[in-house]
């Protein structure tokens, strides 16, 4: 018989014992790799915004809701605003400085891009913008009210290309209803490296009609609204440019560097708590794992003592705690993986786009992998263990004890 015939024999012969270890290693695994993919999705939504947008204009509310509403496209914060607002700020509005010098907004804003979103296509974002948007890329112009343009992500994910049609969800932030629309597919963006890469465009013409037919209907501005402005700007002009907006209409501007050092603080002032949690978790998994693993080894003592006294060698004893110990890691990781998958769905449709948990995609092979390897980690001690105790075996003193 083998050492590995000899280990799977014992494996299932201690059915209660192997059960216990494998589910408390499952576990373990399981709720370390759920809480490590949760952090890294947390870091990625400051680190995966777009870089060259200086301020945000937006309803209301707190500086990183509209930081993450605008430029992580994170739906629960989305509010409207009253568009001729943006159609003053382009046009020039004055400024008041404080020596009594009046200066047209003009002079401190490099570029003043409407953001409205009106739909959505298999989890993405469609957003309505004008040439502004576009003007530092490779195109200068804005798409046509009968096409769409595809970021590279989504191009990539679903298959799509130029010429091709897509059907959206046409639906505004405050409409009563979804109606369907089929645009041409006009030109796919080059990658961006950053959350545009996985949104849709249309083009501001269709704003109005849109949210008319989607029964959007604001009580005040009707459907004169947009949801965010966004602002390249000379830093010295944001004071005054503040000061004049948050003041003295229903809107709030807000410095993007400066939100996204907040965002940092608040996800990395969790991160060496969330550390220690991880950390506790496996000191705890450890030590019940590597305890029962030693108890076992302890029982294995008079029959490996029989084996060696009918002539195995010491490496045969070792190959079968080895064996032994990694079915147990395989038999955890498999559970690990499939339960952490689970959870996360869980998580992530319990939470849904909260400061916890990102939209940005999360690949679920890399942290399989993680969860695989740390298993095999923790099988490999187990066995260096258990392979310690059975070190100058006494096999007289043993089989007269037995």
């Amino acid at each position: 018989m083998t050492s590995f015939q000899m280990a799977w024999l014992h494996f299932k012969r201690q059915k209660l014992q192997s059960a216990l270890i494998v589910i408390s290693l499952a576990m373990a695994l399981a709720c370390s790799g759920l809480l490590l993919r949760v952090y890294a999705l947390s870091q990625s939504r400051y680190q995966s915004l777009p870089s060259d947008i200086d301020g945000v204009l937006g309803p209301k509310s707190g500086g990183i809701e509209i930081l993450l509403g605008a430029l992580n496209m994170e739906t629960k914060f989305h509010g409207v605003i009253p568009e001729n607002l943006f159609r003053t700020l382009r046009a020039g509005a004055e400024l008041h400085f404080e020596d009594g010098s009046t200066v047209s907004s003009q002079n401190v804003t490099r570029a003043v891009i409407p953001i409205t979103f009106l739909g959505q296509y298999a989890g993405h974002s469609v957003i309505a913008t004008d040439e502004s948007f576009f003007s530092d890329s490779d195109s200068k112009s804005a798409p046509k009210t009968d096409e769409i343009w595809i970021g590279y992500q989504v191009a990539q994910e679903n298959g799509l290309d130029v010429g091709q049609p897509v059907t959206i969800d046409a639906k505004g932030t405050i409409s009563k209803k979804t109606v369907q629309k089929t645009l041409r597919i006009a030109k796919i963006l080059s990658e961006k490296h950053n959350a545009w890469d996985g949104a849709l465009f249309v083009s501001q013409l269709n704003t109005e009609s849109w949210l008319t037919e989607t029964e959007a209907i604001h009580p005040v501005w009707k459907t004169k609204i947009l949801n965010y402005v966004l602002f390249k700007m000379n830093p010295q002009g944001f004071v005054p440019l503040q000061s004049l907006i948050n003041d003295r209409t229903v809107s709030q501007l807000i410095w993007v560097d400066t939100e996204k050092q907040k965002l940092s603080d608040l996800t990395n002032s969790a991160k060496d708590f969330g550390f220690i949690i991880i950390l506790v978790i496996f000191a705890l998994a450890g030590f019940s794992i590597f305890g029962m693993m030693s108890i076992r080894a302890q029982t294995l003592r008079v029959s490996v003592a029989t084996l060696e006294a009918m002539g195995y060698l010491p490496r045969y004893i070792y190959s079968w705690i080895l064996f032994e110990a990694l079915m147990v890691g395989v038999s955890a990781s498999v559970i690990a993986v499939l339960t952490e998958m689970i959870g996360f769905i869980f998580v992530r449709s319990s939470l849904g786009s909260t400061w916890l948990v990102s939209l940005s995609q999360s690949n679920s092979l890399e942290w399989s992998l993680l969860i695989i390897a740390e298993g095999f980690i923790f099988s490999i001690l187990g066995a260096g263990l258990s392979s310690w105790q059975m070190v100058g075996l006494q096999i007289h003193s043993e089989l007269k004890a037995g």
